[in-house]
């Protein structure tokens, strides 16, 4: 089956979740996320079903939270607020807290250290409530070595 237009996806309660176009069965053009109440999650665009270009973020309240952008696969994160406003990362440098999960996988990952150029950088810090924290050092963006 080809599946070709535009896309439209609910959640349980029927509110809008997500829209974009596919073409050929894959995700191209812009893509928008939402939140429950209509408000807008994330803005992006895909190709083939990959990230490209510039991709908001926004809280609940309609804040920016963070702007990434993806070029060849690769993701670089540009800026970072709390939800307080307070910009934690600028033109790419500052701390991050990121939420790493695996596919299928229970287990939640809090991973914690700094940004260079909106690439992951230096010794990392591991946390989950079964293992308490461990450091680690961030190899690109999902690759992790731990440290022993």
């Amino acid at each position: 089956m080809n599946v070709t237009g535009q896309f439209k996806d609910y959640d349980i309660k029927g509110n809008l979740a997500f829209k974009s176009t596919i073409i050929n069965n894959y995700l191209n053009g812009e893509a928008t996320y939402y939140y429950a109440d209509g408000t807008i999650k994330e803005e992006g665009k895909y190709k083939d079903d990959i990230r490209i270009g510039i991709l908001k973020c926004y809280y609940s309240d309609g804040k920016v939270a963070k702007l990434v952008t993806f070029d060849n696969g690769e993701m670089i994160v540009n800026e970072l607020y709390a939800k307080n406003g307070k910009q934690e990362v600028k033109e790419g440098n500052g701390k991050i807290m990121i939420l790493i999960s695996k596919f299928r996988q229970s287990g939640v990952y809090e991973a914690s250290g700094m940004l260079k150029d909106g690439k992951l950088d230096g010794k990392w810090k591991l946390f989950t409530r079964d293992l308490g924290e461990t450091l680690l050092k961030m190899v690109g963006l999902l690759k992790v070595k731990a440290i022993l």
